[in-house]
């Protein structure tokens, strides 16, 4: 098996750093908000919210270096990350509401479903021009 370029790789070990770094902090406010009283489910969409601006920042102009139109690639990545919310949140109530895993612990394998998926659209579609 032939490995990517090491352009490729470093871009995709950049691209877990930040998503590692940024699934860490967005756990923490989520736990943080989850303490609060917050409902898991308004707890996820501010995680979210606050995920995506740290993600975008990061992976615009670290990881991927992108020459393209800010608003273009915002849009694409607002997009990307709001099928990964929904779907985020059909996982969490899957494992809170119905398997009644604890909403800490819910969110664990929920965050882990698609790195890879993330990855290509946001390599191939969101910052294409990188």
């Amino acid at each position: 098996m032939k490995l990517p370029p090491r352009e490729e790789q470093l871009k995709f070990l950049k691209f877990v750093i930040v998503g590692g770094t940024n699934t860490a902090i967005m756990y923490g406010i989520y736990l943080l908000l989850l303490n609060g009283g917050l409902h898991h489910q308004w707890a996820l969409a501010a995680d979210y919210a606050l995920g995506i601006v740290y993600g975008y920042l990061l992976n615009r102009y670290w990881t991927f270096r992108s020459q393209g139109t800010p608003a273009n690639s915002v849009v694409k990545y607002c997009l990307t990350y709001a099928g990964m919310w929904a779907i985020n949140c059909v996982l969490l109530m899957l494992f809170v509401d119905v398997f009644k895993w604890r909403s800490d612990l819910g969110q664990i394998p929920a965050m882990g479903i698609s790195v890879i998926a993330v990855y290509l659209l946001q390599r191939f579609w969101v910052f294409k021009s990188a």
